[in-house]
């Protein structure tokens, strides 16, 4: 038979306790770890959004480049045909 007297039932107790503080604490810990790498991801998916952005605003500033250059092109041909229009219409003959 066990024969328990204060001090070993308060020392049981602070064990005990101590124990359970220890879980505690081993949970928050996984839980703050999980937290950062949840962070980390995060901040990986942005940076690769950001990439993705650049390459398509590259891409739109390229293509709206090429569609000036067209409309450039188009009214240069445009003021060509008409001139060489003109340049036909003077030696139609009558």
């Amino acid at each position: 038979m066990f024969i328990f007297n204060n001090k070993c039932i308060t020392s049981l107790i602070t064990y005990y306790f101590y124990l359970y503080l220890q879980k505690i604490l081993s949970g928050a810990e996984a839980q703050g770890q999980g937290a950062n790498e949840s962070s980390q991801v995060m901040s990986e998916m942005t940076i690769g959004i950001q990439q993705v952005a650049e390459a398509t605003s590259s891409a739109s500033e390229e293509q709206l480049a090429s569609m000036e250059e067209i409309a450039t092109s188009t009214s240069a041909l445009s003021k060509m045909a008409e001139d060489l229009q003109n340049h036909v219409n003077k030696f139609k003959v009558s």
